[in-house]
């Protein structure tokens, strides 16, 4: 698979295409992201089941179809994720060191990996962080799950999620997982 997005045009999302899926990044100012996400999908809709996309409570969806929508936000950047044959969920998260890390880690993470990452210069904390919440977020997409402490049930709940994809960019790290 192809990896690195490829260059878009202006106002246009770098795609990477997957066998399971389809990712679309969009660079643009926090306040335009939103909006040029759902232009972009409003198109896939109409190019791939002749729908309508709706607004719903966790974001939108196709109206018609088996097609998965999955977004995600972080400064500059965002990211939506289409599948037709998979529950998928995607996630971008800066990687940033800030000062409650190990505390939240203890929180979210397993035991295991939270006493892992508070071993770690804290040169290494931001990256290994933002790799694990990273895959947490999509997890909790895929699974069809809010967001929720370390638990082992939350794990079990996981095993039908696998990773997909890890892409570092710039300063940001995305994570596609699909279920």
């Amino acid at each position: 698979m192809d990896r690195q997005p490829r260059r878009a045009m202006a106002d246009m999302p770098q795609l990477i295409v997957h066998d399971l899926f389809e990712l679309a990044l969009f660079k643009n100012s926090a306040s335009h992201q939103s909006t040029l996400v759902r232009l972009w999908l409003h198109t896939q809709v109409q190019s791939r089941s002749g729908g309508q996309l709706l607004e719903t409570p966790t974001g939108p969806a196709f109206a018609t179809g088996p097609w998965q929508i999955s977004l995600s936000y972080s400064n500059d950047y965002a990211v939506c994720a289409l599948s037709k044959c998979a529950y998928l969920g995607v996630d971008i998260t800066p990687i940033q060191y800030f000062a409650e890390l190990t505390e939240v880690a203890q929180l979210y993470f397993s035991p295991a990996i939270a006493q892992t990452l508070s071993q770690l210069p804290e040169s290494e904390q931001a990256l290994r962080f933002a790799k694990e919440w990273s895959e947490l977020e999509a997890k909790t997409k895929a699974c069809k799950m809010g967001l929720r402490e370390w638990s082992e049930g939350r794990e079990q709940a996981f095993q039908i999620a696998k990773t997909s994809d890890v892409v570092r960019l710039e300063n940001e790290l995305i994570t596609v997982v699909w279920a």
